[in-house]
């Protein structure tokens, strides 16, 4: 996401090449930017898989088998 977001702005913007500022612009700005939703995203989803695996421990997974009457 950073770096899609970062080649976005530069090519949006127009902004200079000049000794490098673009790149430095992405890979110091919008690289971590990214890093950052990731690790959010990633933080959801192991509190989601907590939260599943806690409420798991409460339903019951088997059940008992039904009674046939003959």
């Amino acid at each position: 996401l950073g770096i899609g977001a970062g080649l976005a702005w530069v090519e949006f913007f127009k902004t200079s090449s000049f000794e490098g500022y673009s790149g430095m612009l992405v890979f110091f700005t919008f690289m971590p930017l990214g890093a950052a939703i990731g690790g959010l995203g990633g933080l959801g989803g192991a509190l989601l898989f907590a939260v599943i695996a806690i409420r798991d421990a409460e339903i019951a997974i088997e059940r008992e088998p039904a009674r046939r009457d003959k």
